[in-house]
């Protein structure tokens, strides 16, 4: 049992990644209680050979499993909608999505996914690394959310690169107008690119009224109007990054 214990009573713990494939229960449990009392949510990224039994010895009954730096989306209540759909002509993407961070199905652009309970989530990537997404303001991906609120986390960045790497947001309009109008967006999903290109995120919340905060902006160098109505009659946001 060498891992007994081990961040019992860490309560603001969220986030584990591990390296091993079997919890080794045979004769002494191994991971006894060892995120017993830590954060209630969270993310855990594991070898998708591990069982994904949850208790206080394996992995917390309302974690994630994956990895956090992937693009998710969490109903807040029952019945949640989520789809991409493709306005113009944008970069051609392979897009992927999973309900347990490992196992990824390609996806139909247009298809619409259900999370039917409250907590249930699911995870977007490209199944590649691409430089660009969107060309113009007409010539985009879009996301539309219905039926009930949802929280983004991760990083949009996971839509360009399945590696999670990719730190500079090429080409213009990259990502213009990627979550505008979802009105059931409560939470906005992490910006982490360090370069943005020219128009990068143009009214990329554009019409999210059901956010009230607005994601931080890491990014040190900007080029011409890159953030050019990026929150545009968010009517409710109250706290600006």
């Amino acid at each position: 049992s060498c891992y007994k214990e081990m961040f019992s009573g860490c309560e603001k713990l969220n986030s584990i990644k591990v390296g091993f494939s079997n919890w080794a229960d045979e004769t002494y449990p191994a991971t006894q209680n060892w995120l017993n009392g830590v954060s209630v949510t969270g993310t855990f990224e594991c070898p998708k050979a591990l069982s994904s039994s949850r208790n206080e010895s394996h992995i917390p009954n309302d974690w994630k499993i994956g990895n956090p730096k992937y693009l998710c989306f969490t109903a807040q209540k029952a019945g949640a909608q989520i789809a991409l759909i493709k306005n113009g002509t944008p970069t051609d993407i392979q897009f992927q999505t999973s309900d347990n961070g490992y196992i990824w199905n390609n996806y139909t652009i247009g298809e619409t996914k259900t999370l039917s309970a409250t907590g249930d989530y699911i995870y977007f990537r490209a199944n590649d690394i691409y430089s660009t997404m969107g060309n113009s303001e007409n010539n985009c991906y879009q996301f539309t959310l219905s039926a009930a609120p949802i929280a983004a986390s991760g990083s949009v960045m996971s839509l360009m690169d399945s590696t999670c790497n990719m730190s500079s947001l090429l080409g213009t309009y990259t990502m213009a107008n990627l979550f505008k109008d979802c009105t059931y967006l409560t939470q906005a999903p992490k910006l982490t690119a360090t370069k943005v290109s020219a128009y990068g995120y143009y009214k990329m919340f554009a019409g999210c009224t059901g956010l009230k905060t607005a994601p931080e902006l890491p990014a040190t160098t900007l080029n011409v109007a890159c953030y050019h109505s990026m929150f545009l009659n968010c009517a409710n946001l109250t706290t600006a990054p």
